[in-house]
């Protein structure tokens, strides 16, 4: 609470009574007024979510013993897709798998990841944490693309992205540009050839 994070601790006993008591104080209010806070909470959302966008690989993180994982993660995955971060590399990993009341086999998963790749972990288990740790620096270095850019010497911005964002393979200053061989994700060393206009 003292963070900012809590309003309000609840007794498991009293969790369901509250919660009708404030989905009764929610109807009370306008439509108007209702639909003004939910866009608010989306956009927030959203504003979250949009810093994603210069990354090379996300890794979603599911809570597999919530019953409710499924239609938290397509929901997750419309959002993506709505800020153009679907075509981002990702990970889909599974914890508290120690947890799971049954064992669903490796197509299933693969399925219900639409086949990215995905592990299942327990977070308290070390061997497990660094199978995982191995397998995020395999797929990490696997989304890389490299490319050969020139970027003239008055687009600083593109120099400064390239520096943000990119491993400097080699780099070459000559009279008019730069030119530079710079490994990256896809998504972000096609954004650079288009800054440079190479295509």
């Amino acid at each position: 609470e003292r963070a900012g994070l809590v309003s309000r601790i609840i007794p498991a006993k009293k969790l369901m009574d509250e919660a009708r008591a404030a989905a009764e104080k929610i109807s009370e209010k306008s439509i108007v007024t209702t639909m003004a806070v939910k866009e608010t909470v989306n956009r927030s959302f959203e504003t979250t979510l949009a810093e994603l966008s210069e990354a090379s690989l996300l890794v979603l993180v599911v809570d597999a013993a919530d019953e409710e994982w499924p239609a938290h993660l397509r929901t997750c995955e419309r959002m993506l897709k709505k800020l153009e971060a679907d075509r981002i590399p990702r990970i889909y990993v599974f914890n508290k798998r120690d947890q799971l009341s049954h064992a669903s086999g490796q197509a299933w998963w693969r399925t219900a990841c639409q086949g990215h790749p995905f592990q299942l972990v327990s977070s308290r288990d070390t061997g497990d944490m660094e199978t995982l740790k191995r397998r995020l620096l395999e797929i990490a270095r696997e989304s890389l693309a490299r490319a050969q850019l020139f970027v003239p010497y008055e687009k600083q911005e593109v120099v400064s992205d390239i520096y943000k964002h990119c491993r400097i393979i080699e780099s070459h200053a000559c009279d008019k540009g730069l030119q530079v061989t710079v490994e990256g994700a896809p998504h972000l060393i096609q954004r650079l050839r288009h800054a440079t206009k190479q295509h």
